[in-house]
């Protein structure tokens, strides 16, 4: 049994689907509550952003997302993902170096942290403990 699936966008992104199949209701509910849960329970968490584009910057992306028929917030992920690749792959330093060469940082300017921080980090970060 084939499924045909087709995703649209509305006010507020809301996601419309419809499956082009020989399906009971009760099996389309259920078909609709897996593909739901594989495509917002289970993906990557994303972090809402602003970013102001120039005018050809808003007008290439709008064009590529035509052409390739996804949304223009996929197409800006996927265009920030192959730079981000591009960059690391130039400088070699990924998010763990950077993190390193703090830590090193900190090391030369004789900063520490508190003893304790392990078994009172909520403390700490939530807390009112100085």
């Amino acid at each position: 049994m084939g499924v045909g699936m087709t995703l649209g966008k509305r006010q507020h992104e809301v996601r419309t689907a419809y499956i082009v199949v020989g399906l009971s209701h009760t099996s389309l509910f259920v078909l609709l509550t897996m593909i739901y849960v594989m495509c917002y329970k289970c993906c990557i968490p994303m972090i809402r952003t602003q970013v102001y584009l120039t005018e050809e910057q808003a007008r290439d992306i709008k064009l590529q997302a035509l052409r390739e028929k996804k949304r223009e917030a996929e197409v800006i992920r996927e265009l920030l993902d192959k730079g981000l690749r591009v960059t690391h792959a130039a400088t070699g330093e990924t998010t763990g170096h950077a993190l390193m060469k703090l830590v090193d940082l900190g090391k030369r300017l004789g900063m520490t942290g508190p003893r304790d921080l392990s078994t009172n980090l909520d403390d700490y970060l939530y807390g009112d403990k100085e």
